[in-house]
């Protein structure tokens, strides 16, 4: 659905008011019909019309503002840039302020629809860019950078650009991207054998946020031979779970309902473990609920509360036994 404020499209309605002369009327004609589309919550026909308009004027900077609008509506962030960002080349100097400003708010959705949530504060390897500003102000060079980039698997190319932009407006996805490509190394270490080079990778991508990269810790450390120590793999299963990863919640709870060396046993906490699980849409936190409930055990007994969790297990694809 639309997350394209009524201030910004008010704000796209005062760029346009005062088109500049000597444009074709067919032009205009296209352009009026594309910001009463967008107005009216039609996108699709707002980017037909404004397309048209481009192919119509290409060297006119209206008809990028409206098509880059109609896209940001339909969460097509990167192409919205791309309008936005052509826009503001082609805008005259009083118009451009205005451009920018609608660019900067579309990349705040574009960065709130596809950044991870930040690292928990029980990650245990540091995060290596700092967090970032709220709103940071966006340049165009900036946004070039990152265009540029955004589809590397080469580490180096998101550390150069969080180095020059350590509070850049594309800081989040960044951050997201590293953690990606160092999963993925971690992965292929993992493959050749390099289990020491592989949990490096797998603790920076952790302390990005990931929680893939924090629940493969967490297995790592539970169940390695030459690494065993379930203390640790509870650290990586809670950091996992509180970035909403439901199956290291059951993980978790599975650790303090077992008598593991470096994890007191404490049902309580296994029943506060599963219930997140099972709120994040995790069957198995669900059925570790259930089993408590029916034994009374860190909870007070309640058969109904057991059936009911049951169910839910049920409902999300995996019946208890």
């Amino acid at each position: 659905m639309s997350l394209v404020s009524r201030s910004a499209i008010a704000t796209l309605g005062l760029l346009l008011s005062a088109m500049a002369a000597g444009q074709t009327a067919n032009y205009n004609q296209l352009i009026a019909q594309a910001q009463a589309d967008l107005q009216a919550g039609n996108a699709a026909q707002a980017l037909t019309e404004s397309q048209k308009a481009i192919a119509a004027a290409p060297s006119r900077w209206e008809a990028y503002v409206v098509a880059g609008g109609a896209l940001q509506m339909e969460q097509q962030y990167d192409k919205a840039v791309d309008d936005f960002t052509q826009a503001l080349k082609l805008a005259p100097a009083a118009k451009q302020t205005g451009v920018k400003n609608l660019l900067e708010k579309c990349i705040r959705a574009q960065v709130a629809a596809q950044s991870a949530p930040a690292p928990s504060s029980t990650t245990l390897a540091p995060p290596l860019v700092p967090e970032p500003a709220s709103e940071a102000s966006v340049t165009q060079a900036e946004v070039v950078l990152w265009k540029s980039i955004q589809n590397s698997t080469n580490l180096s190319d998101f550390q150069a650009y969080l180095q020059r932009y350590p509070n850049g407006a594309f800081t989040p996805l960044a951050r997201k991207a590293m953690a990606s490509v160092l999963l993925d190394q971690a992965a292929s270490l993992n493959k050749s054998g390099n289990l020491s080079g592989s949990l490096v990778d797998l603790r920076q991508a952790c302390g990005l946020g990931n929680s893939g990269a924090c629940e493969n810790l967490g297995w790592t450390y539970e169940l390695s031979t030459t690494l065993g120590n379930p203390a640790t793999a509870a650290q990586f299963f809670e950091a996992a779970c509180n970035l909403g990863d439901g199956y290291a919640c059951h993980a978790l709870g599975n650790l303090y309902e077992e008598n593991v060396p470096g994890v007191t046993p404490n049902m309580a906490t296994a029943a506060q473990f599963f219930r997140k699980g099972c709120g994040l849409g995790d069957p198995y936190s669900c059925c570790g609920l259930t089993e408590l409930y029916e034994k009374g055990l860190g909870v007070s007994q309640d058969v109904a509360a057991a059936a009911q969790f049951r169910q839910r297990a049920s409902t999300l694809g995996t019946p208890c036994d």
